[in-house]
């Protein structure tokens, strides 16, 4: 990238510190993050490999040697990330197969190094490979973006492609193979229909749809005749099945399988294809395995029947949590996939991990997460914690808030009513949002829209209010004389009019929710519907009393000056400012580390400049700007300072902004976008991002680089790091915490 980066050789592994073993359960069973597919040999079962796509997140794969206690990132060579499909060919496990967006990846040495093959890229993406025949050899079969695509297991050489009919159109995302010869019959859903395809050739099949409407399509292994499939158009009758190749059809009376005493109902969320509108219900799973067992797998769990349908059993999950000693089972799971052949039985992947099918006719779950620590993380608040240890709480798609009492060694879960639980955006503050912790102390924020909740012990007490409009990034001030402790302000810019005394009276009667001391290792316990129904009606107070931002109106700083605590009641909690000049609309506000909270800073796109009466009044802008497309400001003492520019190489001064030059070397980064984290001490910059170029350069594309010249030389500390997204960095003291979509947050200590 550059000839100032020094060789890789010099980085050291970052520190996978999770979520992992999500509730701590004592045998390291818990749960995990997403994942998209799993393989393991019927020779050796302990052999797995497995990898994660869902939302955006790219594992790259994952390889256990320990039935899944134990898990090791293996992705040398493989330079796309995001897993889709995964296939063993070989009985020793050395041979696997990957699919990615940008093609399928090979290795012959159980995934020490991975290949590109040849013929696969431009196809469309592998979400999933089964073994089948075509003219009585031995073949791997794909389904792909623009049709089935076909490799020789014998001769090799490159993939071939079965070209779906239509113009546009796509398969969705999985296959399922009949044993048949000469050639293999294919069962898929396409463009919404039930198809049986026959391969007559490495190119060629014949394609019969059966008219029957579908979500997924599982033929089955031993009568090209027999299949089940998912359907939502029929009131609730979601798997039906088809004895004749799909002359005739009936229900299999397995329909929508929420349990009562696991978890009470709540509306499906949607899913779609490609080639089809937005669905009223959740997206459906099916699969018959070689002994004619079928199975159903969604959000609301797993379920299976060993009697052609006549009965159905759910499958849960039961851990026992360390510490407490809390035993608890879990159905719901939002399945991403039925894994048949896997070591000789079933295994589903979820986006809360990977789970093997027990001995027999149990539905207890075996927990195969072990040490994966593959979430979508979004935003951990680092805080001062006990001590010993530095709490950590997190906001993570795929769940709710998680948090560590231990700097990342265990995540017990969670045990807020506000924050909610795992997996669910009813009430609280649910999935995704973001958190913000203030410097070298106990007090952090998180933020989901407009729900806002304040906690003074890093997390393990929260005060929810309600903000009168979505809740924008918030920054703080320090103390004088140093660079890490708050003062206490917290500052935003919102485009609301402060509150009459009316309103505000109105936003505190609705938010008044008590702080709630937390058990740090109480595990997530779902509500009950009485306490859902008082969510919902706070959220729907809530809706009728949020004022409009008003889009590129009038804009006010707001203030806190208790680390973020309190209402929006324009009196002792969130106040508003002056209204900002129409100059400053649509500007954002930065501080300095070094000022002692004297100055705030509007960082405009043409413009830099500073008040030093929290933005009653500002200076002029900045010389030396003039004209810059200025995207940032990051302070490291009152001489040096950088500003990064959109689309340019930052600019750095020395002598406090009397001059300012050119970072030249960053050229190559100017177009792809990145990251630049100061640390605390200033001492060291951070730069990462994500070049999504370099995949087809046989490169890999993430990086992680490290200065501690002020930006005049680099060095690579990407190693070990794997994902198509990293989310965002935030320093602790000397610790840096990188967050990803794929393996959670990684931590490396750098001062």
């Amino acid at each position: 990238m550059s000839v100032l980066l020094a060789t890789a050789a010099v980085a050291a592994p970052w520190q996978k510190i999770g979520p992992h073993n999500i509730v701590d359960d004592v045998t390291g069973q818990g749960f995990a993050g997403t994942l998209s597919d799993a393989v393991s040999p019927l020779s050796n079962p302990n052999l797995i490999y497995t990898g994660g796509h869902n939302n955006g997140a790219s594992s790259g794969v994952l390889k256990s040697i320990d039935r899944g206690k134990t898990w090791i990132p293996y992705s040398n060579g493989l330079w796309d990330t995001t897993i889709g499909g995964l296939i063993i060919l070989d009985e020793a496990g050395d041979h696997v197969l990957a699919g990615t967006p940008s093609g399928i990846y090979e290795t012959l040495d159980g995934a020490l190094s991975w290949q590109p093959m040849p013929g696969s890229a431009g196809i469309g993406w592998a979400r999933s490979m089964e073994n089948g025949t075509v003219n009585g050899e031995p073949h791997v079969l794909a389904g792909v973006d623009q049709g089935i695509a076909t490799w020789s297991r014998t001769k090799g050489g490159n993939w071939s492609l079965i070209k779906a009919p239509g113009n546009g159109t796509y398969l969705t995302r999985f296959i399922s193979v009949a044993d048949v010869l000469p050639s293999s019959v294919v069962g898929v859903c396409f463009m919404g229909f039930s198809f049986l395809i026959t391969i007559t050739g490495p190119t060629s099949a014949t394609w019969k749809n059966t008219s029957l409407n579908c979500l997924e399509v599982a033929i089955d292994p031993n009568n090209k005749d027999h299949f089940i499939y998912s359907n939502i158009s029929s009131m609730g009758k979601q798997t039906w099945e088809s004895l004749d190749g799909g002359k005739t059809h009936h229900d299999l009376h397995n329909h929508f399988p929420w349990h009562a005493a696991a978890q009470p109902y709540r509306p499906p969320r949607t899913c779609a294809g490609p080639a089809r509108q937005t669905l009223p219900l959740p997206c459906r799973h099916v699969a018959i395995d070689r002994r004619g067992w079928m199975y159903g797998a969604a959000e609301a769990g797993a379920h299976f029947s060993t009697n052609g349908g006549k009965n159905w059993s759910i499958y849960q999950m039961t851990t026992t949590q360390r510490g407490t000693n809390n035993t608890g089972s879990r159905i719901p799971q939002d399945f991403q996939r039925i894994i048949t052949d896997f070591a000789g039985r079933v295994a589903l992947a979820s986006d809360q991990g990977l789970f093997i099918q027990p001995d027999g006719d149990s539905v207890e779950l075996i927990g195969a997460c072990g040490n994966i620590s593959n979430n979508i993380a979004i935003s951990p608040a680092v805080s001062y914690g006990d001590g010993t240890n530095r709490f950590i709480v997190l906001t993570a798609w795929d769940w709710g808030p998680l948090a560590s009492w231990d700097d990342g060694a265990h995540w017990p879960g969670w045990n807020c009513k506000d924050c909610e639980g795992p997996g669910y955006t009813h009430g609280g503050i649910g999935e995704g949002g973001f958190t913000r912790a203030f410097g070298q102390s106990n007090h952090a924020l998180m933020i989901h829209h407009s729900t806002v909740l304040h906690s003074s012990h890093g997390g393990k007490n929260f005060s929810m209010v309600h903000a009168p409009a979505s809740m924008p990034w918030p920054i703080y001030t320090t103390k004088a004389g140093s660079r890490s402790e708050p003062d206490g302000r917290v500052f935003v810019v919102m485009s609301v009019p402060p509150p009459t005394a009316a309103e505000a009276a109105a936003w505190v009667g609705a938010n008044s929710v008590e702080e709630d001391d937390e058990d740090e290792d109480g595990e997530d316990e779902d509500e009950d519907e009485d306490e859902e129904d008082k969510d919902a009606d706070k959220d729907a107070d809530m809706t009728g009393l949020a004022r409009s931002t008003g889009g590129a109106g009038t804009q006010y700083i707001i203030k806190n000056s208790n680390y973020g605590a309190g209402e929006f009641d324009n009196k002792l909690g969130w106040v508003w400012g002056t209204a900002l000049p129409a100059n400053k609309t649509g500007c954002s506000l930065s501080t300095s580390p070094v000022d002692g909270g004297a100055k705030l800073y509007s960082i405009c796109s043409t413009c830099i400049a500073t008040s030093a009466d929290e933005g009653a009044t500002w200076s002029a802008c900045w010389t030396g700007l003039e004209g810059q497309p200025i995207r940032g400001l990051a302070i490291k003492d009152e001489s040096t300072m950088f500003v990064l520019r959109t689309g340019l190489v930052p600019l750095r001064t020395r002598d406090g902004g009397k001059s300012w030059g050119p970072l030249d070397w960053f050229a190559p980064l100017a177009s792809v976008g990145f990251a630049f984290d100061l640390s605390w001490s200033g001492k060291t910059i951070i730069v990462h991002g994500f070049d999504q170029t370099k995949i087809a350069q046989g490169k890999k594309a993430v990086f992680v680089w490290r200065s501690t010249d002020d930006g005049d030389s680099f060095i690579d500390e990407t190693d070990d790091v794997v994902s198509n997204h990293i989310a965002g960095g935030y320093w602790y003291d000397d610790t840096y915490y990188l967050t990803s979509s794929g393996q959670g947050i990684m931590a490396k200590k750098f001062e």
